[in-house]
């Protein structure tokens, strides 16, 4: 099967900056053998009375999603009934409205660490840098 790649100039930019294992200025792991790049976040404001009743009916592998406000710096992870998990820290953040809106993305919970006072959650974000072959 072929494989096609946009020559919109952004993205061919952002794909020249990815190759040194940077984007924008910001580390980014290498990727794994299928192209994805695999990014651990932690979440953070999930002390929150509303927050930590959601963080216990959530599981490990459940899939999240985030939303933005207009100019990308104020990220929040929710759930798929819309119930807040967390926030993202700012350079998060910057990363996800830079880099990780730009290709087909998936979103999970990595660990949820029950706490005295509140919760640890991270999430796992797999940003698939290779097109998919398309089905026929």
């Amino acid at each position: 099967m072929k494989q096609t790649m946009t020559n919109e100039p952004s993205l061919h930019l952002d794909l020249q900056l990815r190759t040194d294992g940077a984007f924008a200025g910001m580390y980014l792991p290498k990727p794994a053998a299928n192209g994805d790049v695999h990014l651990i976040w932690k979440l953070k404001g999930t002390g929150k009375s509303e927050r930590i009743k959601t963080i216990a009916s959530c599981t490990k592998a459940q899939p999240v999603f985030i939303i933005c406000n207009a100019n990308g710096s104020n990220c929040t992870v929710i759930t798929e009934n819309g119930d807040e998990l967390g926030k993202l820290n700012k350079t998060d953040a910057k990363l996800y409205h830079q880099y990780v809106e730009k290709f087909q993305y998936h979103i999970y919970i990595k660990s949820i660490k029950h706490e005295l006072e509140k919760p640890r959650v991270k999430i796992l974000v797999i940003v698939h840098e290779r097109p998919e072959p398309l089905r026929t």
